[in-house]
Parts: C-alpha cells; structure tokens; sequence
C-alpha cells in the first residue's frame, strides 16, 4: 500500500507541474497574440492577460453595440420601470433613448405595421444596441408619462395602475399593442364632456381625453354592476323582467373600449333619456324602502293566493296588478300597495279566527259525542287520554295554519278518517269497521236533484249503499 501512495504522489506532482507549464504557456500566447477587431489590431500593451482581455472586449462592445452609449451608461432595474414613468408625467424631458423608441414606432405605424412590447424588446436588445429589458421598459414608460404613447390589451388601454403591472409580466408583452397618442380634437372633447354631465348629471373630474373616457367608463361599469345586481333579485322584483334589455344595453356599453367611448359615445343621445327616465327612478326605488314594501307585499301575496278567495273584495287583485306593473315605482303605488296589504292582512286574520272558532266548535262537539258513548265511559284512562289528545292536536294544527282553506281540510280528515278510527280502538273485541259517512259511495246518476221523484230515488240509493256497508260487518260514523 506504500508503494501505491508513493506512485500516486509522484504522478500528482507531475500533473500539477505540467498544468502550471500549460498555464503559463497559455498566457504567454494570449499576452503576445494578435487581437483583431474588424479587420483591424488592436494596439493593447499590457502584460496583464486578464486586464488585456476586458479593453479588447470593451472594444468589441463599443464596435457591436454602438448604440449602447445611448443610454449613458445608466443601470436599470425593475424599479426603474415606475420611476420613469412618473419623473416623465411630472415634467421631466423626453430622453434620447426614449426619442429613439419612439422614432421606431413611428416608423412601423407609417408602414401600417402593428407594435407590440414584445416587438420593441427584440428590437433593442439586439445588435447594434444591446439595450436590457428594463432599460427598453423604462424608457417605454417615460414615454407613456409624456403622453407620446399608450399602450392597448384586448382592445383596452391600460390605465396607469395597470400598465406596470403589465410590462413586468412578460406572458402579456407579446399581446400588449403600443400605439401614438394621437390628439384628440376639442369639439369630442367638449361633447364628451357634454354627455358625461348629462348621463351622470355631474361634471367630470378628468381634464385629458383619454382621462376623461377612462373616467365614463369606470361611473358606466358601476352603473352596470349595480343593475346586474337588480336583474339577480327578478325572483323577488318580477317587474324588473320588462327592463332586461335595457339593463344589457349598459352592459354591452361597460365593455367598450375607450376609442368607441371618444368617437361614438356622445352621439348616443337616447341613452341618456334611458338612464334619467328609466334607470335612475328604478335605482331610487330599489335602494330606498319601497322596494322593502314591494318585496314584503309580493311574499304576502304569494303566500296568501289561497286566502283571498275567502273574502270578498278586489283588493288582492289590485295588489297583482301592482306588483305586474312595469311601472310600479313611480306615483302612489307603492303606497296602494303597502295600504292594499295592510287591510288584507287584517280581513285574513279575522276571517282566519272566525274559521278557527267555527272549527273549534265542531270538534267540541265531536268531543262532547264521543264522551256520551258507552265504548268511551268503560274505556281506560289511556285510551280516553289518547282520543282527547287526538282531538287536541287536530285543533293546535288548524290555529297554527296561515291557509284557512288548511282549516276545514284538518277537520274533514279528522272526521272521516281519525275519528272512526279512534271510536273503532275503544272496542277491543269488535271486529267491524266503523266508516265515515261521507266515505259511502252510491249510484247517483243525478248531478242537481229537482223533483220529489229524484229526493226519493236519491234516499233509496243512499238506503242500499248504507245497508250494504252494514252487511258487510262496517259500522257507520254520521
């Protein structure tokens, strides 16, 4: 093992002493070779290899790159992006890197060529300037700050807190178009001002065009949004169905782009009529209390539609129309109809509790009947418990309904089918049915009986079908 590591270390020895003669040699070959840039040498001594090297390509850079002193020597970083665009918005004067972004894209618009950041990248961070990406982004965002340039996404410009955003993030620079801001002549701007304080019966805040379309289109897209909100509630507002269109109409508006907003926009005069005729009653009324009282007074109604036919007046019918009507918040309406619902509240009350007592009444009766039988006397205190506990619960049922027509419902159940079977449990040892009754089906062939012939033929046919029940072992409920 001695002898191995003795070889090892000799051949170590070797192979550093021959990567030090293969160092120097090289050095020596690139400190007296010729470095040509060109076709010209370059006239560099210094013994320095490394120092040789950099001046040579220094050299290199400044022949390649030639446009690279354009941007003096200044180091961008993403920073920079904001910085410029808000020293250029605040006065400062269009740089020579900026003139000569904006130079190029002039010169593709006169060739009708479309520009995208992506497009203005490859151009100036190729030879012969080298340009980094935050050097071209910044300097593109100097020119947005002078108002020489704007840049568009899906047919929208970017507003100033999105367009950073957008040119940090290099998925969007290929969609990203940059157009010149052309100017915008002074009778659009004063008929686009015109419309927005006629619209929006306000003036504007913004002074620029382009600000100032920015501007209707945010107040147009809350307005939409306001109203998507009303056409979700049509459940509750039914009458809004009428003005859907209308609604979509300041949608498909919201999503215009800011050229159609300056070009076309202020010609659209019937808007205007819409939005204070119709659209701004609707949002009076939906985002003060009437819209409660038509939301209360639509439930009431159609929790109530059985109700009404107990009682005697149109005024359930009044309160439908009102409710159908497109026009329901404007005038006394809503008033109507709070009032409608007010004394129709009160009348279904009262006849709800005549329609109780009168119910009550019959199944005290029944109570009072069943008491009075043998079967009920000789019962156990659990079935008479469970019989009156029947009867209890039937009538906590029908004061607890909201649907009168629910009360004689509750009643009639519990007579034909509750009751003869609770008077059939007291007899244990019987083993007839007792029915009800009205569960007795005969042959009449008469809808209307009109003379005596028909009461007697009619008594007959009732006498069979009660005598057939009996022969068939059923006891009977009158």
């Amino acid at each position: 093992d001695s002898i191995k590591l003795g070889i090892l270390d000799q051949k170590g020895i070797r192979n550093r002493e021959r990567m030090e003669i293969i160092q120097n040699t090289l050095q020596t070959l690139l400190s007296e070779a010729k470095l040509i840039v060109r076709g010209e040498i370059l006239d560099i001594k210094n013994n320095n290899t490394s120092i040789r090297l950099k001046e040579a390509f220094n050299i290199l850079i400044d022949k390649i790159y030639f446009n690279l002193s354009i941007l003096r020597n200044q180091k961008y970083k993403e920073e920079d992006i904001k910085n410029y665009y808000l020293s250029a918005k605040n006065g400062f004067p269009i740089t020579e890197a900026q003139q000569t972004i904006y130079d190029y894209i002039n010169a593709q618009k006169r060739n009708s060529l479309r520009v995208t950041i992506k497009a203005i990248l490859d151009r100036f961070n190729k030879k012969n300037y080298g340009w980094s990406n935050f050097a071209v982004l910044s300097n593109i965002a100097g020119l947005i700050g002078t108002k020489k340039i704007e840049l568009i996404n899906d047919s929208n410009l970017l507003l100033e807190d999105e367009f950073i955003n957008y040119l940090k993030n290099s998925n969007f620079r290929s969609n990203i178009i940059v157009q010149i801001k052309e100017e915008i002549p002074q009778e659009k701007v004063e008929k686009l001002k015109f419309f927005y304080k006629n619209f929006f019966e306000k003036p504007p805040t913004a002074i620029e065009t382009f600000e100032l379309a920015d501007e209707i289109k945010k107040e147009i897209n809350s307005l939409n949004i306001k109203l998507q909100k009303y056409i979700e509630q049509i459940k509750d507002f039914p009458f809004l169905e009428g003005y859907r269109e209308k609604f979509n109409l300041i949608k498909e508006i919201s999503q215009k782009n800011n050229s159609w907003i300056i070009n076309d926009l202020p010609f659209e005069n019937h808007l205007i009529e819409i939005k204070i005729n119709l659209v701004d009653p609707i949002i009076t009324f939906m985002e003060g209390p009437q819209s409660s009282i038509y939301k209360d007074t639509f439930i009431f109604y159609e929790n109530n539609i059985d109700n009404f036919m107990f009682l005697k007046n149109i005024k359930s019918d009044e309160i439908r129309k009102i409710l159908n009507d497109s026009e329901c918040f404007l005038g006394n309406k809503i008033p109507n109809l709070k009032r409608f619902k007010t004394e129709l509240e009160k009348e279904i009350t009262e006849k709800k509790l005549e329609e109780i007592n009168f119910t009550t009444i019959k199944f005290n009766q029944i109570k009072k009947q069943i008491e009075s039988l043998s079967d009920y006397i000789n019962a156990d205190n659990e079935d008479q418990s469970r019989i009156n506990n029947e009867i209890e619960r039937s009538i906590f049922a029908l004061k607890n309904t909201n649907n009168i027509l629910s009360i004689q419902a509750i009643f009639d159940n519990f007579e034909k089918v509750k009751l003869p079977s609770l008077i059939s449990s007291l007899v244990k040892n019987d083993t007839n049915n007792i029915i009800s009754s009205s569960s007795i089906r005969i042959n009449n062939k008469k809808l209307i009986l009109e003379s005596e012939e028909d009461v007697n033929d009619f008594i007959e046919e009732y006498k069979k079908a009660i005598l057939e029940e009996i022969r068939s072992g059923n006891k009977i409920k009158i």
